[in-house]
């Protein structure tokens, strides 16, 4: 019982390490090379970008390191955790009002 809790940590690391690494290499090339490139919705690159680099950092925390290391602190992983989830839900309504600004044609 004790080996196939081991493989289901190391297969589900091998697949959540990816996805948050993708997350922010994806959040980090739009915040820095996107919104230089696509200067008509500079804000809203920005604001992806800080919501994708958020997200992948929660991924990664979420579901690896709170699995490899349960003996750490959990008040200031609850915290971290939940600092992180607020800054993403911020950045993606600072994104979705961008968007819906854009829709509406009303210029910024």
């Amino acid at each position: 019982m004790r080996l196939a809790r081991r493989y289901t940590l190391v297969l589900l690391a091998a697949s959540a390490t990816p996805w948050g690494l993708l997350l922010c290499v994806g959040g980090l090339w739009l915040l820095l090379i996107g919104s230089e490139a696509w200067v008509g919705v500079r804000d809203a690159c920005r604001a992806g970008g800080i919501a994708s680099i958020a997200a992948g950092q929660l991924v990664f925390c979420c579901l690896v390191a709170d699995k490899w290391f349960p003996g750490a602190n959990r008040r200031l992983v609850g915290w971290i955790e939940i600092l992180t989830c607020v800054v993403m839900l911020g950045a993606t309504a600072v994104l979705s009002g961008r968007i819906l600004m854009a829709m509406m044609g009303v210029a910024t």
